[in-house]
């Protein structure tokens, strides 16, 4: 059989590197839980009589029985594999169980084996594709962050799993304590720098509680029936049409936070997908709908230089878009939602705030389907609706942002990845959080770039911008990001919170309720 459905992992920075140790224990084993510390318990040596799963250890305890043993060399070895010990005679022997794909640990009469028990797991290796793959229905990966940022050695494709909805697959980050659960914009997450990897999932398996980085094309990819809780993910690549996050069927997105600066925040793969209380920012597109029957409800997107959001499928599986912020920009940058023309979805969209962008919604060809809006507020937008007419329960009131702030410039020069303008107060920015828009100039290159250091006049980013000495460089850094709606839309308050933009509403949309049934329209 292979490892136990009650198996948990752990990982964390300050394990020994390479993926050497054990790993994981089973939950209501009789041994000792010896995978949360960063260095294997034991290292083991061992010899076997055959082919099968019981190795001679002269040194084996009864405190093994529930840890996970990895080999690390030996002939006739599985080596560099996972195996759960499931018993032990005391100073004679280890019987464990078969690995994943049902190889047991020894294929003959092992010689000179030696392997790992207990420990945490390090990541960063190319072995990480192969911790994941040998995962089944029921398992948890618990991922520390007090302990540093874990990277990632390898992409990570998970083909299949025996996960199913009663028994997925949970990877769950916490800091100190498991099941602290640290959320993306207040406490400070475990970080995955997954570099230029890519993970994509199979059907079943639950994210929670954790931050990711990347330049992949596509970063985080889910199969059907996935959850994502309060996970980020910021894919900082130069090039264009790069994701963040691709939900696939039936996959539950709720409260996560994602920025792709040069192409889509969070995208879609397939049909019946849940978008709830995420806040997609500072990329070319926040969230695309690219595939049937899409809701996006209580979500904020703000800061994108093409599109919030873009909806594209068939008639067949209708979007619907409730209770949604989308912000364009002070100076007016994109559309707010833009109905593509390739197909024919009919778009339902109820209590939305469409504010600060050239065209509010933009249908390209009249013919396209239905859009019904239904009270939702259009304000401080270049044109409001395109090739559709908008319901007679629209507003057009001032939503009175809290804080929505802006620093711009037309004269700034670059070199490197700083940014100079000698008459601009950058004191105001905050690194880590806020980033560059870089609308044009010579010699520089346009995109967002994230802010990681600063002085009052210059701004230096995560990527090379060019080299511009003609002090036409024109941007746009976005210092605000209070999206908590003023008395002209709300007469309740109820805290929330959505990523780094805030709300203090009951519905965070265009039209905000008095009471638990009734919409207000303005103050």
């Amino acid at each position: 059989m292979a490892i136990s459905a009650n198996s948990v992992f752990e990982a964390r920075a300050d394990a020994t590197a390479g993926n050497v140790n054990g790993g994981f224990f089973v939950t209501g084993a009789s041994g000792t839980d010896y995978s949360q510390q960063t260095t294997a318990q034991y290292a083991i040596s061992f010899t076997s009589a055959g082919a099968g799963s019981t190795i001679l250890c002269a040194t084996a305890s009864s405190d093994m029985v529930g840890n996970g043993l990895r080999t690390t060399a030996g002939t006739n070895v599985t080596n560099n594999m996972w195996f759960e010990i499931t018993s032990v005679v005391v100073g004679v022997s280890i019987t464990v169980s078969t690995n994943a794909a049902g190889t047991a640990i020894c294929t003959g009469a092992a010689t000179g084996g030696t392997a790992n028990i207990g420990g945490a797991l390090s990541l960063n290796s190319t072995l990480d594709d192969d911790v994941f793959e040998q995962m089944i229905g029921g398992n948890t990966v618990y991922v520390r962050g007090t302990s540093g940022v874990l990277g990632l050695g390898e992409a990570i494709s998970i083909a299949s799993t025996s996960a199913t909805s009663t028994a997925p697959i949970n990877i769950i980050g916490y800091n100190t304590t498991r099941g602290d659960n640290p959320n993306p914009w207040g406490g400070v997450q475990p970080v995955i720098a997954m570099a230029a990897n890519s993970i994509s999932l199979a059907q079943y398996w639950n994210i929670s509680f954790i931050s990711f980085t990347t330049t992949a094309a596509a970063g985080i990819t889910t199969a059907i029936g996935c959850n994502l809780n309060q996970v980020k993910i910021v894919n900082t690549s130069t090039a264009a049409s790069r994701t963040g996050l691709t939900v696939g069927q039936r996959t539950y997105t709720l409260a996560c936070e994602a920025v792709s600066q040069n192409g889509t925040a969070i995208t879609t793969s397939s049909t019946s997908q849940y978008i709830n209380g995420c806040y997609a920012h500072d990329s070319s597109i926040g969230i695309a709908a690219a595939s049937n029957g899409t809701s996006i409800s209580n979500c904020v997107v703000n800061s994108c230089s093409t599109n919030a959001m873009t909806l594209t499928g068939s008639t067949v599986g209708n979007h619907s878009v409730i209770n949604c912020t989308l912000r364009g920009s002070s100076g007016k940058v994109g559309t707010g939602i833009n109905i593509l023309a390739a197909d024919t979805p009919a778009v339902r969209m109820t209590n939305i705030t469409i504010s600060g962008f050239t065209t509010g919604v933009l249908k390209s060809t009249t013919n396209q389907g239905t859009v019904i809006d239904y009270t939702c507020n259009y304000y401080d937008n270049t044109t409001d609706a395109t090739n559709f007419t908008k319901s007679s329960t629209d507003i057009a009131v001032d939503p009175q942002f809290v804080d929505v702030a802006e620093i711009s410039g037309t004269t700034a020069t670059t070199s490197g990845s700083v940014l100079t303008d000698s008459g601009a107060d950058f004191s105001s920015v905050e690194d880590n959080v806020d980033f560059l828009r870089v609308v044009s100039g010579t010699g520089v290159t346009t995109g967002i770039y994230l802010i990681t250091s600063h002085t009052t006049t210059t701004l230096t980013v995560n990527n090379a911008l060019g080299t511009s000495g003609a002090g036409n460089v024109v941007y746009v850094v976005p210092t605000g990001h209070n999206l908590s709606i003023g008395t002209n839309l709300r007469r309740l308050a109820t805290p929330l919170r959505y990523g780094t933009e805030t709300t203090n509403a009951l519905d965070i949309g265009g039209v905000q309720r008095i009471d638990g049934s009734s919409f207000i329209f303005g103050a």
